[in-house]
Order: structure tokens, then sequence, then C-alpha cells
């Protein structure tokens, strides 16, 4: 079975992150637990090791912009080597798993977790 090409990627990825809407949600991340709550509802979703990894990166700074060239290096310095591509690829399913408002993008600066979300423990 052949995999799909990226243009077949990319529109998966899109539609599974528009399908839970959550513009308004209020995010809260359980670093400890690894637990993501959207307001006070656990969301139910298994995020594998390095989607964590990836997520607890994102969050050690949150509101805060990390471009793609930072996310990466701030990942290799803590022995998680991944690509650019292998990080898109991470924050695509994140969000699929989580809801697509948990992780923003911000063209031509890089990625988030929303100013207003709820850190705990880590």
């Amino acid at each position: 079975m052949s995999r799909p090409g990226p243009a077949v990627f990319k529109t998966v990825c899109a539609a599974g992150a528009s399908d839970r809407p959550a513009v308004d949600a209020r995010w809260t991340f359980d670093l400890g637990l690894r637990r993501v709550f959207r307001g006070d509802e656990p969301v139910r979703a298994t995020l594998t090791p390095r989607e964590w990894q990836v997520l607890e990166a994102l969050a050690t700074r949150a509101g805060a912009v990390w471009p793609e060239a930072d996310l990466e290096s701030f990942l290799r310095s803590g022995g998680v080597a991944l690509t650019r591509n292998a990080i898109r690829i991470h924050l695509c399913n994140i969000r699929r798993k989580v809801g697509s408002g948990a992780i923003q993008t911000l063209p031509g600066k890089g990625y988030r977790i929303p100013p207003q979300a709820r850190l705990i423990g880590g």
C-alpha cells in the first residue's frame, strides 16, 4: 500500500482539525498527568510520547510564539531529534486528536499554545 502524498496529507490534516471548533474554548494542559481539558471537560484523546514532547515544549513558553527553527532546536537539545516536517506532522496529529484550538499557528512566525491556556504540573 502506498503512502498518501503531501497534498492528500494536508487535506486530511485540515479536515481533522476543522471538525472540532475550539475558538472560544478554555484550554488546560496538565503536564504532570498528561491530560488536556477543553473547558471543564477532559479531552478523550491518546497522544503518543512524541506528541506530548512537542506539546510540552510549546507549553514551556505558553502564549509565546515558537518559530519552527527554535522549536526544532529546543527539542533536539532535549534529545528529541525531529525534522521540521516531523514536527508539523506531530502538530497536525495533536490538533486532530485534541482540537484545532489547542495549538495556534501564526503564519510566517511559528506556533503557540493559546495565551489564555492554563498550565498545571510539569
